[in-house]
């Protein structure tokens, strides 16, 4: 009975062996570590970095809202410019042509 038309995929093990390991360096950073508290890992130049790029993005997101308020005031200028356009038009067509529109209408 050790056939079956359904062959699960075995359990993938991944085992990396470090290429270099300096065990004396280790020990050392631990020490530092301990001794100059958390934020010995902590690049003085990484945190503030972090808080300028933090800043652009603030500012491009309020420069962001800024171009797409203007340019939905634009767009809607721009909508009711045409409408009034073509109020005209159909205003001046009707005045011209009004008695063979109501006789095509009606």
């Amino acid at each position: 009975m050790g056939m079956s038309f359904i062959k699960l995929p075995r359990h993938r093990v991944f085992h990396h062996v470090p290429i270099y390991y300096d065990e004396d360096k280790e020990r050392l950073e631990e020490k530092k570590k301990k001794v100059l508290g958390a934020d010995y890992g902590a690049d003085k130049s990484q945190s503030t970095t972090a808080l300028r790029i933090k800043g652009q993005m603030h500012r491009q997101h309020e420069n962001f809202a800024q171009v797409v308020y203007s340019e939905r005031k634009k767009s809607q200028r721009r909508l009711l410019v045409i409408i009034m356009i073509l109020c005209l038009i159909a205003y001046f067509l009707a005045k011209g042509y009004g008695e063979q529109f109501s006789e095509i209408l009606f």
